[in-house]
């Protein structure tokens, strides 16, 4: 199982291509992600929506040489899970329930914590739980090489393994 926060992320949809191609097994991986976009005017039939904005653009310098900033309207972010799962070569995976998604709009997130808290929730009981980034990638059959890493500490089957990607 894959645990995975993504805030406004537009490399979601790579990450999770990354995933499964990158696989041994793909059938045995399962994604628990939480997405926290803005979905902008009208996301969904009946519910309001909120003008999508950037973050602090930097524009120019002032007088004393410090940066000026502006925050600008934008469009709604990528679905990068509607991405996925409408890939032909990866809609297999949601079809058969290998993703578990659930959506919050940005304006209503509490934090990375929080988001992983709720992605951990979705796991389904899978013997492994790994816990990534939404924009990462992922090595030649790095889920084998992850198990056998895990196998291989004397404190398995509770070994925890823990790094920050390069």
């Amino acid at each position: 199982f894959v645990s995975l926060a993504s805030f406004r992320d537009s490399l979601l949809c790579d990450t999770l291509k990354g995933a499964f191609d990158q696989a041994k097994n793909p059938e045995k991986l399962f994604i628990g992600a939480i997405v926290q976009n803005c979905f902008g005017l009208n996301p969904y039939p009946g519910e309001p929506g909120v003008q999508c904005r950037t973050g602090a653009q930097v524009v120019g310098k002032d007088a004393h040489g410090h940066d000026t900033t502006k925050v600008s309207d934008a469009p709604p972010d990528r679905n990068g899970i509607e991405e996925f799962c409408n890939s032909p070569e990866h809609k297999q995976y949601c079809d058969s329930g290998q993703i578990r998604v659930m959506y919050l709009h940005e304006n209503e997130s509490l934090g990375p914590a929080m988001a992983r808290y709720y992605a951990s929730k979705l796991w389904g009981g899978e013997s492994y739980f790994m816990q990534v980034d939404s924009h990462l990638e992922f090595y030649t059959h790095w889920d084998e090489l992850y198990t056998n890493e895990c196998k291989s500490a004397g404190s398995f089957p509770k070994a925890i393994l823990s790094s920050y990607p390069p």
